[in-house]
Formats: structure tokens, sequence, C-alpha cells
């Protein structure tokens, strides 16, 4: 691979434009090089919703705030424990679905206080917990695109995301953003008190969305395969 990068042959694709920087830098290549085609946000909603995840877990509509992720340490769960315990004061539980397996990511976010784990779920079943959400935060410190928001705002959820680069590119103006722990729970609190700037940025992340679609995704996949297909 290496002696077809430094040959000019391979054309790389990933998922953002932070993402092809990223890449670009650690293999000292031309930007130019590497195409972006990113995700899609469509399937989020294909599936209906699984409601009886809620009653399952003890949750109401309205009365949680959702994330999502596993212990992995970048996706830095930890800076959701100032929230939590802020959320607990208001009668509102702090929900965190995914991966949890400690055998797997023993050297990740121990468990916070004042959440409620659901463990992995199924894509109704997260229809569901993203949709009856007062809203979805996002403290992640590194991705490559950062899927869950945007699955978030496919189900009308409002997001609250960690103020990197490539979230910034990837939400845009819809979603509110907090550098760390005190900055994110500032950001949710402040759509639990104006819950018409919930509704904004319910119908900003709408109109964001539209951008991810796997059709979009397919259709610039076969353009670049019919250029390098004309190439050779």
């Amino acid at each position: 691979m290496h002696r077809l990068l430094a040959l000019g042959k391979t054309r790389i694709i990933t998922v953002s434009k932070f993402s092809r920087n990223d890449i670009a830098r650690h293999l000292k290549i031309d930007p130019a090089r590497i195409s972006v085609i990113t995700e899609g946000a469509d399937h989020a909603t294909r599936i209906a919703a699984d409601r009886t995840v809620l009653k399952a877990n003890g949750l109401e509509s309205g009365k949680y705030v959702l994330a999502v992720g596993n212990k992995a340490p970048h996706k830095d769960f930890a800076a959701l424990d100032h929230l939590a315990a802020t959320l607990s004061q208001r009668g509102i539980k702090l929900v965190i679905s995914g991966g949890m397996n400690g055998r797997v990511f023993s050297a990740g976010t121990p468990d916070l206080q004042h959440a409620t784990y659901v463990g992995r779920v199924t894509d109704a079943e997260l229809h569901a917990l993203y949709s009856d959400a007062v809203c979805f935060v996002f403290p992640s410190i590194y991705e490559g695109f950062g899927l869950p928001p945007v699955e978030a705002m496919e189900a009308g959820c409002p997001v609250v995301a960690r103020d990197i680069p490539v979230l910034r590119e990837v939400c845009g103006q819809a979603a509110l953003f907090g550098r760390g722990p005190s900055d994110l729970t500032a950001r949710v609190v402040e759509l639990l008190d104006q819950p018409n700037r919930a509704d904004d940025l319910r119908c900003a992340g709408y109109e964001q969305v539209q951008k991810y679609r796997w059709t979009i995704a397919a259709r610039q996949l076969l353009d670049i395969m019919r250029e390098e297909f004309i190439k050779c």
C-alpha cells in the first residue's frame, strides 16, 4: 500500500474533512488525494420506534437526557459526571446506551454514580430513546465523523456536543457546543430551561441531516469509481 501511495495511484475515501486532513498529515500526502463521502442518518428512523425500552428501564418521555457510546476513553463519559449530578437534582435521568463490557473497556470510563445504563439496544429501541429524550449529549473528544449526533437530529432530538472541529463540521449550526464538563452541563440546562431554544434546534437539526443520506453517499461513491475507471 505504501508503494502505491508513493506512486500516487491510490484514491482514499473518508467520512469528513477533519479525517481527510488527519489522514493526509499522518501519511504525508496531498489532501487532494483523499475524497470525502459523509455517512448517512436516515437509517435512524427507518424502523418504527420500540418504546418498550422506556418501561423496561423505568424511563419517562421528556424526563431523561440521552448519551450513546461505549467506555472507550476517547468517548469521555467522565465529563458527564457533573451533568448527571445536576440532572438528578432536577428529577431528570442521564441515560447511557451502548457497549459497556468491562473486559473490553477495562481502562475506560468508570460508571457514573447518577447515570442509568441501558446497555446495547436494538435499532428500534434506540429510535425510541432518541425520540423521547429531552436532548442528546455527546462528550467525545475524538471522532472521525460522529454518527450519534446526526442520528439524534434525524429523530428530532436536540443535540449538545463537545466543541471539537469534526463535530462543528458535522453538526454545523444545529447543535449547542461545550468545551468541558461544566460547559456541557450549562448547554443541557439551557435546553431544559428554554423549550423554545430546544424547538429551534430540532428544526435546525432536521435541515442539517438532509445532507446525510445514504443515497447521496452511494452516488458520490459511484462518481469516484467512474472517475477511477476512466483513468485506467
